[in-house]
């Protein structure tokens, strides 16, 4: 019913974090301050309305970086 989105900052910086599905439609944002190092997010699979392959992307000022998951309902 949740997962974990895990990732590392080379420095604290303001992060947004995006989930859309294979079309591009965002299913949620979030923007937050996170610290230098390991962080995560935690998803509950009813908050994106949506299953199947989903991509998230993890945006800096400085990097991006975009992976994809499975979600199962």
């Amino acid at each position: 019913q949740e997962t974990t989105i895990g990732f590392m900052l080379p420095q604290d910086a303001e992060t947004m974090i995006t989930v859309f599905d294979v079309s591009g439609r965002i299913l949620m944002q979030v923007n937050n301050d996170y610290s230098k190092g390991y962080n995560e997010l935690t998803l509950n699979a009813s908050q994106l309305g949506s299953s199947g392959i989903l991509y998230y992307e993890v945006k800096t000022n400085k990097n991006t970086a975009t992976s994809r998951m499975i979600l199962l309902k």
